[in-house]
């Protein structure tokens, strides 16, 4: 699989979340994210293991996340689809303000069109804003934001 481009996307869109710690809390925080499991859930539990949303799945999936009220660390919402209703939550880590955390669900958005087309990409925005794959295997070869521009 190539990593390289892909990897090189997602690095350069960290930056939209980034949030001021040392390299030790940042180290705890990626250790913690990966006990817990990811941040981002596009309907986890409501799929088979083989059985991936289609990229328009996900695209609501994200503009149901962006469109609920920040008013919580929090965000979830129900899509329905003509043959599933998939459950989106995004959680928002502690230590994130209010800012940060609609800062997160944008870039969210904005990564809606580099998602594969059969899985949402296990990918993490330095560990903050992380985008799940159902199995939580390694990040696909998703095609580039660049090639969309």
């Amino acid at each position: 699989m190539k990593l390289s481009s892909s990897a090189a996307v997602f690095a350069g869109l960290a930056f939209a979340c980034l949030v001021s710690m040392t390299v030790a809390e940042q180290s705890d925080m990626n250790e913690r994210h990966l006990m817990a499991g990811p941040a981002y859930d596009c309907g986890q539990q409501d799929f088979p293991q083989n059985d991936h949303m289609s990229p328009q799945a996900v695209s609501a999936c994200i503009d149901s996340l962006t469109e609920e009220p920040m008013d919580k660390k929090t965000a979830s919402a129900e899509v329905k689809t003509p043959d599933k209703v998939v459950y989106c939550s995004m959680d928002c880590k502690q230590n994130l303000t209010l800012q940060e955390c609609q800062a997160c669900l944008q870039t969210a958005k904005l990564l809606r069109e580099n998602y594969c087309p059969r899985a949402v990409s296990a990918s993490s925005v330095i560990g903050i804003c992380s985008l799940m794959h159902e199995t939580t295997g390694p990040m696909q070869s998703c095609k580039s934001l660049e090639s969309s521009s």
